[in-house]
């Protein structure tokens, strides 16, 4: 009960004080399942947990309720009183086990967070417990329990395929500049930033350099740049720079990349030209 009131204290719920609601949700809760050979629970069924009024079986799920009562299966099989499990989520998400004595367990990634070793071991290392291993088919059920408990929190752009590559091409761009033409370039800078139809067109690889040379301690790879672009929703070209060979760039979307906001040449002769 005490799991509910947590739960819904911190997602702004409305809380119940009628002793009834609380036996039936629990008891609604449990007969999800059918009764777990101890001490691994039975998978859940498709039923729904609700309080619209205070009544179950009626009306919208509450969520909030059902996480809660979710952990608290959890809790009671490992042995630690479990309060939530958040996703951070992103591209690459990782996860947080937030025990009721306010620890804040992280685990890494997805493939973690169902390996039962991993899990497990993070909860003994916590909280000094030793908790007995369960039989493969009693760990999937839990994962199943703990994935249906998450409560997904945002991750930023960094944490973002597409947000996090933006903040890179902004960079990049403001680093090394923009070219005005293609025409005749200079070898040494015929991989640079250039506009092409209004539109700011870049070289994978020298993106890729840039990157390469700012990172610290991991190296991008040219199937990651291009990974990276198409997300962001670049579109790839072949474009003619002479006297050098047809150069295969990415353009960017001019509603992420305006020109005008990346080069003050553009900025001028636009003006120029309205004059």
């Amino acid at each position: 009960m005490d799991l509910i009131v947590t739960f819904r204290h911190e997602h702004g719920l409305k809380q119940r004080a009628k002793v009834d609601y609380f036996e039936r949700t629990i008891a609604k809760a449990h007969s999800r399942t059918d009764p777990p050979p101890a001490p691994a629970p039975v998978p859940i069924q498709d039923q729904a947990v609700n309080d619209t009024d205070g009544n179950l079986g009626t009306g919208t799920p509450d969520p909030g309720t059902v996480k809660a009562l979710l952990c608290e299966r959890v809790s009671a099989v490992v042995g630690v009183p479990i309060l939530r499990f958040v996703k951070i989520s992103g591209s690459d998400p990782s996860y947080h086990i937030v025990l009721r004595s306010g620890v804040c367990i992280e685990i890494p990634s997805y493939e973690k967070l169902t390996c039962q070793e991993a899990v497990l071991n993070a909860i003994g290392k916590a909280t000094d417990t030793l908790i007995d291993r369960m039989k493969p088919k009693e760990w999937k059920a839990i994962v199943r329990l703990m994935l249906d408990a998450l409560v997904e929190k945002p991750g930023g752009d960094e944490n973002d395929l597409k947000g996090s590559t933006r903040t890179s091409v902004a960079q990049y761009l403001q680093a090394v500049g923009i070219m005005q033409t293609t025409t005749d370039m200079p070898r040494h800078v015929e991989h640079k930033p250039v506009v092409i139809d209004s539109a700011i067109a870049i070289v994978a690889r020298d993106f890729l350099a840039y990157l390469n040379k700012t990172a610290t301690g991991q190296t991008v790879t040219v199937k990651a740049v291009t990974s990276k672009l198409i997300a962001l929703g670049a579109v790839g070209v072949r474009y003619k720079s002479r006297p050098h060979r047809d150069q295969s760039r990415w353009t960017l979307p001019v509603d992420e990349f305006p020109p005008a906001e990346f080069c003050d040449w553009y900025k001028e002769t636009r003006a120029d030209d309205r004059d």
